[in-house]
C-alpha cells in the first residue's frame, strides 16, 4: 500500500522501491503479488521503461479473475500501447473501464478516465474526452487529489475547452503547462522521472524545445507523438530533424525492431530459445531479453500467444501447431 500510494502521487522512485520489496517478499513466502505488480507496471510505464511495464502486467493479466490488480494492469497496457502506437489500445481501455465502472472509488475511476481522456485526445475525440473529464473530475476535485485534476484539467486545456489559468488543486507540472510555462513543466515532470511528460512539454515551447522533445519520443519509441512533431516542425519550415525510426521498424504494427521480428518468426517456426541462439549465433541470455521485450509489444504472455499474435498480424505464415505450442 506504501508502493501504490507512492504511485499514485507521482513519487515513482520511492514506488518502485517499496512494490519491487513487497513482489520480492510475496514470492519468497507464496504470498499474491498482482496488486505490487500490476501498479509496479503503471510505474515502469510512466518511467519511459515501456518494456519492462509490460513484462511486468502480462503474469498479471494472464491469471483467472477480474479485480484490481487486473485493472491497473491493463491501464498500464493502454498506456504503452497507447504511446507507442500499438494496436489494442481500445480494447485494453474498454476492459479497464468494465473493471472499473462498478466502484464509486477515486482510486479506480480516476485512472481509467486519464488514460481514456489521453486516447480520445489522441484520436481527436473531442466529445469522448469531455465525457471522460466529467466522469472523474467533480469527484476528484471533492477528494483534493491534484495529480487526478491536474491531468484532467490538461486533457480538457489541450483540446481546448475553457480552463482557468491557474487551476485550483492542480498539481504543480499541470498547472505550469496550462499557464504556458513549458520550460518549467518539462523540468518539473524531469525531476519527477518522466520523459514522455517531460518532452510533451518541451514539444510546446519554442524550435530548439521542439527538437529536444523529438530526441526524446523517437528514443523512447513514442512513434505517433514523434510522427505528429515532426510534421508540426516540417510544416513550420524547419529543417535537419532526424530521420526517425528504421523503416523497417515502423512498416509492421508492433513497432518490433528487424532483430525482434527475426526473433518471432523464429519463435513461430518451433524452436525453442536454445535452438534460436544457435541460429543467430547470440547468446541464450540475449535471445530471451529480445523475446520478453516481443511479449511485451505485442501484450502477450505466453510462447503460444506469441505465435497467434503473430499469425493474425501477417507476421507468420498461418500453419498447423508448432513445437512451441505443444
Amino acid at each position: 500500500m506504501i508502493g501504490s500510494g507512492a504511485g499514485e502521487l507521482m513519487r515513482l522512485e520511492a514506488a518502485d522501491a517499496y512494490l519491487r520489496e513487497s513482489v520480492a517478499i510475496s514470492r519468497a513466502h507464496d504470498f499474491e503479488h498482482g496488486y505490487a505488480s500490476a501498479w509496479l507496471s503503471l510505474c515502469l510505464m510512466l518511467r519511459g521503461r515501456w518494456d519492462e511495464a509490460g513484462a511486468v502486467a502480462m503474469p498479471v493479466l494472464a491469471r483467472d479473475g477480474a479485480d484490481y490488480s487486473t485493472l491497473m494492469a491493463w491501464l498500464a497496457v493502454a498506456r504503452v500501447r497507447l504511446r507507442r502506437g500499438d494496436p489494442g489500445v481500445q480494447e485494453a481501455l474498454d476492459t479497464a473501464l468494465r473493471l472499473a465502472e462498478h466502484s464509486h472509488a477515486l482510486q479506480r475511476i480516476a485512472p481509467v478516465a486519464c488514460a481514456r481522456a489521453e486516447a480520445a485526445f489522441a484520436r481527436g475525440d473531442v466529445a469522448a474526452l469531455r465525457a471522460e473529464a466529467a466522469r472523474a473530475l467533480p469527484l476528484a476535485r471533492s477528494k483534493g487529489h491534484p495529480w487526478f485534476v491536474g491531468e484532467l484539467q490538461y486533457w480538457l486545456w489541450r483540446a481546448g475547452a475553457p480552463v482557468d489559468a491557474a487551476p485550483v488543486g492542480c498539481a504543480e507540472p499541470y498547472a505550469l503547462q496550462i499557464a504556458g510555462r513549458w520550460r518549467e513543466a518539462a523540468d518539473a515532470w524531469q525531476g519527477l522521472g518522466c520523459p514522455y511528460e517531460r518532452a510533451r512539454a518541451l514539444a510546446e515551447g519554442d524550435e530548439p524545445a521542439q527538437r529536444e522533445a523529438l530526441t526524446l519520443f523517437e528514443s523512447l519509441g513514442a512513434r505517433p507523438a514523434a510522427d505528429a512533431l515532426r510534421e508540426r516542425l516540417l510544416a513550420a519550415g524547419v529543417r535537419g530533424l532526424a530521420r526517425g525510426p528504421r523503416a523497417s521498424t515502423r512498416e509492421h504494427p508492433f513497432g518490433l525492431t528487424s532483430r525482434e521480428l527475426q526473433m518471432l518468426q523464429l519463435l513461430c517456426e518451433g524452436l525453442r530459445n536454445a535452438e534460436i541462439a544457435a541460429r543467430v549465433h547470440r547468446s541464450v541470455r540475449t535471445v530471451d531479453h529480445h523475446l520478453a521485450a516481443v511479449f511485451a509489444k505485442l501484450g502477450v504472455d505466453s510462447r503460444a500467444a506469441a505465435i497467434a499474435a503473430a499469425q493474425r498480424a501477417g507476421l507468420a505464415p498461418q500453419s498447423g501447431q508448432s513445437r512451441a505450442e505443444k
